[in-house]
């Protein structure tokens, strides 16, 4: 039970630090392609591009869009795949990147570290857990 509540904690602290570094203006600074994207209020602004590329799908990109959309509550038009297509260009691949070493990598070496393995190893568990 002890090690089941560890790993909640875990991944609660690894969701954490995706939203902070999202949150950071300085991340969507350095991972927009051009300075004039993500300027105007959009639906889909740096932050919700990112969370919806996150996420995988089988569905339609419409139906998708329509979803994301009513899951946040944003009411308003609806959201086309156009739109979704125009942000998605807007997007550098290096937020990935980073948001992948300060969010996960950091975390499982500090794991690794506290259980006295390796970081691979611990990453290959957090996968699997998550799933």
């Amino acid at each position: 039970m002890q090690e089941h509540l560890n790993d909640r904690a875990f991944s609660k602290t690894i969701i954490e630090t995706i939203r902070r570094v999202l949150g950071s203006s300085s991340f969507c600074d350095r991972h927009k392609r051009r300075l004039q994207d993500f300027t105007r209020q959009r639906h889909f602004c740096f932050m919700s591009s990112v969370v919806f590329l996150l996420q995988k799908t089988v569905r339609s990109m419409q139906l998708h869009v329509h979803e994301f959309f009513d899951r946040l509550g944003e009411k308003g038009p609806p959201v086309t795949a156009s739109a979704w297509s125009q942000a998605r260009l807007k997007l550098s691949h290096t937020a990935f990147i980073e948001l992948n070493q300060q969010a996960i990598w950091s975390r499982c070496t500090r794991r690794a570290a506290i259980l006295g393995s390796n970081a691979g190893a611990v990453t290959g568990w957090w996968a699997s857990t998550v799933r």
